[in-house]
């Protein structure tokens, strides 16, 4: 770390040979504010200035070098008569970098680099999570003083609806991914996403997680045009007997998801994962979509038709599918056989299938193209929540005449059974 620091100093210090430059990038620097300071003052038509996985301080006196140490850049051109203005500084990168405890890097750029036009302040990313984080008021800051930031980008601080707000009437900012959690202003921030025009036309990955549902939900994700990943998840209480849905009397009743017109209007989706929330098969479909992934986590179906349910459109519209899992999903009225019967002869990307199991339909009938027919029981293990599919001799005549089971048109029984029990 000192020989970071060293090397800092000197750069720095030979930076004074150097006023005209206007692009610098350092990597795997150590550097304190002093350092910022002295850069634009050194080079005062600077530009652009990138940190990429650098250490960044608070105010440090800058140690100079020992007398018998001599300067790594030629003076060529000497020390400037005058200062040039600070705030001609227009594009700042920081990215990957950590950042000393209590650091006010957003008050900083807010003072000293007026005229930015672009602001990436990105810290280093352990496990998912930024190693340093700022409350999100100190960032609103920036464009009181910052009046000509057109791009901003940071993972310092969740984005809140107020200051989404600010980035899209204040700047052209756009954000590819957006996560939303479960706290008081969840909803706020969600109906601040919709708002922005600019925002939802470039959103490629959204993940909300929510106890309160938002208003217009269903409606407000088909203006998610470009998404590619989207998570939802209905934060319920489940109680710990039988994973049944427990609501309390403060949460609301989320309404269904129309999973048509949902994924006709998002042309780009290529994986869906819903989670407590109600299904719906909104209409008959009009176009075949290239989803890839599509997975639904006790989630009750539904259908406008009682005739043509999830397993339906599935088969006849998403020949793309490499992954079809129904977690302990559930049918909202009694289904017709037609509606659990997913044919997929023609899925040949399909490697991954969990098929729709519950304490009602934990059967299932794999037919392949032959007419060839097997039955397997299937079980969850609630000590290690794995799936088992236990391969029968032969089914009860009783469980066939129920019609609670799912049969499955498949070429190979082996995407969806794996083990060998035989009984």
């Amino acid at each position: 770390m000192a020989d970071r620091l060293r090397a800092t100093n000197q750069l720095v210090e030979g930076l004074v040979n150097s006023p005209n430059l206007k692009v610098l990038t350092m990597i795997n620097a150590h550097i304190n504010l002093e350092h910022m300071d002295l850069i634009i003052k050194q080079c005062g038509r600077l530009k652009s200035l990138t940190l990429t996985s650098t250490h960044l301080d608070k105010y440090r006196s800058v140690r100079h070098q020992d007398e018998e140490e001599k300067p790594f850049i030629i003076d060529y051109y000497g020390k400037p008569n005058a200062t040039v203005p600070t705030g001609s500084l227009k594009t700042l990168k920081i990215t990957g970098s950590t950042f000393e405890r209590g650091l006010p890097i957003f008050c900083y750029i807010a003072e000293n680099y007026t005229d930015l036009q672009e602001l990436v302040c990105q810290a280093k990313v352990v496990d998912g999570n930024p190693t340093f984080t700022v409350d999100e008021s100190s960032a609103r800051g920036l464009f009181h003083h910052c009046s000509k930031l057109e791009k901003f980008e940071s993972n310092l601080f969740s984005w809140i609806g107020q200051f989404i707000d600010l980035i899209d009437q204040h700047t052209t900012t756009t954000k590819e991914e957006f996560d939303i959690d479960i706290s008081d202003i969840a909803v706020s921030t969600f109906i601040a996403l919709c708002r922005s025009k600019r925002l939802r036309e470039v959103l490629k990955k959204l993940t909300y997680n929510f106890n309160e549902v938002p208003q217009a939900l269903e409606s407000n994700l088909l203006i998610f045009s470009s998404l590619v990943v989207l998570y939802l998840n209905y934060d319920c209480s489940l109680d710990d007997e039988g994973d049944n849905f427990n609501l309390d009397e403060e949460m609301s009743v989320p309404p269904p998801i129309p999973v048509v017109s949902l994924l006709e209007a998002c042309r780009s989706l290529t994986s869906l994962s819903v989670g407590h929330l109600p299904i719906l098969i909104d209409r008959m479909p009009t176009i075949n979509h290239n989803i890839q992934v599509i997975q639904l986590t006790i989630c009750s179906l539904e259908s406008f038709e009682r005739r043509y349910g999830f397993y339906n459109y599935v088969s006849d519209h998403c020949f793309e599918l490499e992954a079809l899992e129904l977690d302990e999903g559930n049918y909202r009225h009694s289904p017709s056989i037609r509606e659990l019967t997913p044919s997929l002869y023609s899925h040949t990307k399909l490697h991954s299938l969990v098929p729709l199991h519950n304490r009602v339909y934990h059967y299932v009938k794999h037919l392949d193209q032959a007419g060839t027919n097997d039955w397997y029981l299937v079980r969850r293990n609630r000590s290690t929540n794995e799936i088992h599919h236990t391969l029968l001799v032969e089914p009860s005549y009783a469980m066939v005449k129920s019609t609670k089971y799912v049969t499955i048109k498949c070429h190979n029984a082996s995407i969806f059974y794996r083990d060998k029990i035989v009984v």
